[in-house]
């Protein structure tokens, strides 16, 4: 089968493509907020469920220990063990007597 004549051969018009474009443009302008503040939303929780495991742990460890530990949130100039400021710290009592 011979391929069709270049003069018979069907093509979009830039104003049909500028129009898909502008439409989907238009789409994921309105869809991307929602996203985001969905992605955020899980983020929040994500971080309430790990935070509850990680006390569940400290506890355990204690337990297993026997010493008392602490959690608490570097202050603003000091930094946590993996260098930033956002992950709580592990305080382990030393000798309780």
């Amino acid at each position: 089968m011979a391929p069709a004549p270049l003069h018979n051969r069907r093509a979009f018009t830039l104003l049909e493509v500028s129009l898909v474009v502008g439409l989907l443009l238009l789409i994921t302008a309105m869809v991307v907020p929602n996203f985001i503040r969905q992605i955020k939303a899980d983020e929040i929780a994500r971080s309430a469920k790990q935070l509850r495991s990680f006390i569940t742990l400290v506890r355990a460890n204690a337990a297993f220990d026997g010493r008392r530990y602490r959690i608490r949130f570097p202050d603003e100039d000091e930094l946590d063990p993996l260098g930033g400021d956002r992950q709580p710290l592990i305080e382990r009592e030393g000798d309780p007597i």
